[in-house]
């Protein structure tokens, strides 16, 4: 993957990834249930996981329609 969103699902568990970066992730946080934020060393987004991928308009829709995936996130 060269630079850019890229966004994988995989039908045979439901499950949709928007990756933000080529880095390693060393810490995953929850945003709410079945939904993951992945991290690298210092804090920045690398990706987004919806663990049930059919629930992205609704976590959308709970967010007021958009969601913002912050540049760094503090420990």
């Amino acid at each position: 993957m060269s630079g850019g969103l890229h966004i994988r699902y995989d039908l045979d568990v439901d499950a949709l990834y928007l990756q933000l970066r080529l880095d390693d992730v060393v810490e995953t946080r929850e945003i709410e249930e079945l939904v993951y934020l992945d991290m690298d060393k210092v804090g920045r987004p690398v990706g987004i996981e919806f663990v049930s991928g059919g629930d992205f308009l609704a976590f959308l829709q709970r967010h007021g329609d958009t969601y913002t995936i912050p540049a760094h996130v503090d420990a």
